[in-house]
């Protein structure tokens, strides 16, 4: 008994695609593998800070005590007195509101036409350009 098949289909097609992704999938992982083992980072066990040895004449930094008392004692000077700033708070709010430009441009028209009739410069033709570009 003979089974028909469709014109399109060949009889083993899916199994030798399936074995050739396979073997191409293998062949890259032969060769990645190596150079991921090979670029992967090292790791070294952190031996902290009792393993530090400072050179010599170094000097380490304690930490500072909350309780202990300062060095200096910097007093504050304020950059500008309560008078001058009520002065300048009361001249700000009595100033007058300045005009605010209008929403639509005026345009002169004069300019406008003197300007789209002014002389263009003697070009009798483009320049030319060469190579690759010339052909646009």
């Amino acid at each position: 008994m003979q089974v028909s098949r469709s014109q399109g289909q060949s009889p083993g097609l899916g199994g030798s695609l399936l074995l050739y992704g396979v073997a191409i999938c293998g062949a890259l992982l032969l060769v990645m593998l190596p150079v991921l083992m090979a670029n992967s980072g090292s790791r070294f066990a952190n031996p902290g800070v009792a393993a530090y040895q400072p050179p010599a004449g170094a000097s380490l930094i304690r930490a500072r005590d909350p309780n202990e008392p300062h060095l200096a004692m910097l007093k504050h000077e304020p950059i500008i007195d309560s008078n001058q700033l009520a002065a300048l708070n009361a001249k700000s709010n009595n100033k007058t509101k300045v005009a605010e430009r209008p929403a639509t441009r005026t345009i002169n028209r004069a300019a406008l036409r003197a300007h789209a009739e002014a002389p263009i410069a003697d070009m009798s033709e483009p320049p030319r350009r060469g190579g690759f570009f010339g052909l646009f």
